[in-house]
């Protein structure tokens, strides 16, 4: 992630060799004459750059889980992992992905729900639906853990938390940074393999046995794997696309790709990006299309955000009234009306404000640099400024991010 010249001036000084004679050797690797005090400036830049990256993500939430609740500790994590890691033989993978394209087969036909019916109401299998979501869920982390202790990266706790106010499970796999590309890749799928086979079990529970909750339950989780897979959260989906083009800190790369965009169609000096052409271009799509899907999102969710937040207090209302008259309790579907736009609230005016967040830095950024180019006197003849005259000196790293998954 650094650039040829930046790797020689850090390699040289770890080596020992002494900033004089670095200056010397670089001079006549550039062509050009660079002091001493430059090459010690552009070192002491290099250092402020490369650090973050160096840090260990981890121990910091992700922004909005609000509760942690350890439900495995990283011990417990291992020893399960070293138990269901053969499920990541290539064989194991073959086999089994035979058997989920058939039932994938035999959902997309509606095959596999002919001739079965449940005996039960639909209200008596709710709930156990909502448990063997849950379950899949946690099946869902561990799929995660697993991929990454079969390579040999520690695996973390997995936790219960609350993300604002809903529910979900967490695994830390940020020790996957230390495994190659390709196995990373393979870390990120681990959640959704693990997560289709628990479908596959119960659609084939269903099939064999009637019962109504092991078909919401299937549907329920083939949501939540379809929803993981977007890469416009930091679910699924957007490590895995990440990792597969070898971009980190992905989300943040597109203003960067944009802005090479734009300088080479209005023709001005380009600096090359340390990734080929071709992933420029999918960075470039993938910005665009997140700026789409979150106005569409905006677009369609928020004015019935709005809609609800304006008979909120009326709802609020009406469940006071019952509770303080008899019988004392709340009228048929009153909390209904309350809890799940509720979490509609919530969910909105969370992504409101963390666009508005996101939207607010950029913007304090352009400012401040405004502001720097504004004449101050004259400039130093020497110092840390003189490091931007060293050139290719561009480290162009920042912080591994957290890999605290949420699912």
């Amino acid at each position: 992630m650094v650039s040829p010249t930046a790797h020689f001036l850090l390699s040289q000084r770890a080596a020992g060799v002494a900033a004089d004679d670095l200056a010397q050797r670089f001079s006549a690797r550039a062509g050009q004459q660079v002091t001493e005090a430059q090459v010690q400036a552009a070192l002491a830049k290099l250092d402020e750059q490369v650090a973050p990256a160096k840090v260990r993500p981890g121990g910091r939430n992700p922004f909005g889980l609000w509760v942690k609740v350890p439900l495995l500790p990283s011990s417990a994590v291992v020893r399960a992992g070293r138990v269901l890691s053969p499920l990541f033989h290539p064989a194991v993978v073959a086999g089994l992905g035979v058997v989920l394209g058939y039932l994938g087969y035999l959902v997309a036909t509606g095959s596999v729900f002919a001739g079965s019916g449940s005996t039960l109401e639909r209200g008596g299998v709710v709930w156990p639906a909502l448990v063997l979501v849950l379950v899949s869920g946690f099946m869902h982390e561990l799929g995660h853990t697993t991929a990454s202790i079969r390579y040999g990266a520690p695996g973390g706790q997995i936790g219960f938390g609350l993300y604002l106010v809903y529910p979900v499970f967490y695994s830390d796999v940020s020790a996957a940074w230390t495994l190659p590309r390709r196995k990373r890749v393979v870390v990120d799928v681990g959640g959704v393999y693990f997560q289709l086979l628990m479908v596959a079990c119960y659609l084939l529970l269903f099939r064999f046995t009637g019962w109504e909750a092991a078909r919401l339950a299937a549907l329920g989780a083939l949501g939540l794997v379809t929803f993981a897979l977007i890469p416009i959260f930091k679910f699924d989906g957007y490590w895995l696309l990440s990792d597969t083009l070898g971009v980190p800190n992905l989300s943040a790369q597109v203003g960067r790709a944009l802005r090479q965009v734009r300088d080479r169609v209005l023709r001005r000096r380009v600096d090359r990006l340390p990734w080929p052409g071709w992933v420029t271009c999918v960075v470039v799509v993938y910005g665009v299309f997140s700026m789409l899907f979150l106005g569409y999102l905006l677009f369609h969710i928020v004015p019935a955000a709005v809609d609800v937040a304006v008979s909120y207090p009326a709802r609020i209302a009406g469940l006071g009234r019952d509770l303080s008259a008899p019988p004392y309790r709340p009228a048929t579907g009153r909390l209904r009306t309350i809890i799940f736009p509720g979490f509609l609230l919530v969910g909105v005016s969370f992504g409101l404000f963390t666009i508005g967040r996101r939207l607010v830095a950029p913007l304090f950024r352009i400012v401040r640099r405004k502001h720097d180019k504004a004449p101050a006197g004259p400039a130093p003849a020497s110092g840390a400024d003189d490091a931007d005259r060293v050139p290719g000196t561009a480290a162009g790293v920042a912080g591994r991010e957290d890999r605290q998954l949420l699912g």
